[in-house]
């Protein structure tokens, strides 16, 4: 062949590839749509969520090809959102978790050399409730409150129940928490302390919003809160508590969530402060990815491992995993 015909074949070969990754991206972004049942204001916002999509979408191949090299602990997906920016999705679904701190309270520092179980997990024992979705509100904090409570409630009592996240985001800005737009564990379980109880879902349902009066009422509460308990930050007393008391709220540097799908995550990059609250159910141990937490998030079983994420273990406490950490006492 001439030097002219194998250019020209090289070229045909490219724009057939070219062509086909266009077709397959198109499949996906109808499949995307359906899915998740997007529906855009006009053509033109769709078209600008379409290209971000394609954005993200090239993003979630380039990384996952270098997870198949072996050179990433965890694997990208399309999710719910991949037709929001970086910058977009830290806007809507993280919050400012740098409030101030309360002068006082307690604190739990672990014994020294106790022998821990080399994995744990309290879905295995039935005292966690379903992954529940946030939506477009950055009240992470309350349900990572709530997600405690329940467990508590549960290993107390012997009963599941889901409790109100609403009541937590209406009731508890006096203690400084804001609603959608940020707030700590800690403060909300310091107002159903003070409050004397907090009401379950079914009594004051979730509403995606920040704008109402509180409502509690007192006849329909659920669950009591005694007290409340931070943990030493580190992360041997985060699995001393995990293992021996209960789940655990935490706050954590999610700047980089958006994508998870699976696998351990670690970020060699996640030195920022907190800016997400999640609870941590649980612990263990991956052959090719090394130790993790299981840790439940509130960003529907849509995203993530069914709605979980891994998080690296025992590597310099990476997101800030054990440096903000609180449980309740019912």
């Amino acid at each position: 062949k001439s030097v002219a015909s194998v250019v020209l074949s090289l070229i045909f070969v490219a724009i057939v590839q070219g062509l086909a990754y266009t077709d397959v991206l198109e499949t996906e972004w109808s499949s995307f749509r359906s899915k998740h049942e997007k529906l855009y204001e006009d053509q033109n916002e769709a078209l600008r969520r379409k290209q971000i999509f394609k954005q993200n979408k090239e993003l979630i191949d380039t990384h996952n090809k270098r997870f198949a090299d072996g050179k990433e602990s965890f694997e990208m997906g399309v999710n719910q959102f991949t037709d929001l920016s970086a910058k977009e999705f830290e806007e809507i679904m993280l919050s400012n978790l740098d409030t101030p701190l309360m002068q006082s309270y307690n604190t739990y520092t672990p014994p020294e050399n106790v022998t821990l179980p080399s994995s744990f997990d309290w879905r295995e024992k039935k005292a966690v409730t379903p992954v529940k979705f946030q939506g477009h509100c950055g009240s992470c904090w309350a349900f990572a409150a709530v997600g405690a409570l329940e467990s508590y409630q549960y290993i107390k009592t012997g009963q599941l129940m889901e409790l109100s996240e609403q009541n937590l985001i209406d009731c508890t800005r006096k203690y400084g928490n804001r609603g959608c737009h940020g707030g700590r564990p800690r403060f909300a379980l310091k107002y159903v302390q003070d409050n004397g109880g907090l009401e379950s879902e079914s009594a004051y349902p979730y509403e995606v919003r920040d704008d109402a009066q509180c409502r509690f009422y007192e006849n329909a509460m659920s669950v009591r809160v005694l007290n409340f308990t931070m943990v030493a930050p580190t992360e041997a007393a985060l699995a001393e508590v995990v293992a021996n008391i209960g789940p655990v709220a935490a706050a954590v540097d999610a700047g980089n969530f958006q994508l998870y799908k699976g696998g351990v995550y670690y970020d060699p990059n996640c030195r920022r402060n907190p800016n997400h609250a999640v609870l941590v159910v649980g612990y263990g141990h991956d052959e090719n990815h090394g130790d993790y937490w299981l840790v439940k998030n509130s960003w529907s079983t849509h995203w993530g491992e069914d709605g979980y994420i891994r998080m690296a273990r025992n590597r310099n406490n990476n997101c800030q995993i054990a440096a903000q950490t609180v449980y309740p006492v019912v």
